[in-house]
């Protein structure tokens, strides 16, 4: 059985640190709104805003192929 890749969901749910740190973090860097991170941890919608790529596969360590993909 293959074992299903991580996504921004996963991440989140996983965390040690309030989820609202990480969606700070990735809102300064990326130059967003709280609102938007907060959907897109929620895998309520993705981004093509490379800015916003980059910082969150720098940031969670997951491939932009797998961020928003549903298991």
């Amino acid at each position: 059985m293959a074992q299903k890749q991580q996504n921004l969901k996963d991440y989140v749910d996983k965390l040690d640190t309030p989820k609202s740190e990480f969606i700070r973090s990735v809102c300064s860097k990326a130059n967003v709104s709280y609102r938007t991170v907060e959907r897109w941890c929620m895998l309520d919608s993705g981004t093509k805003n490379k800015l916003a790529i980059k910082t969150l596969t720098e940031i969670t360590g997951i491939s932009k192929e797998n961020l928003f993909k549903r298991h």
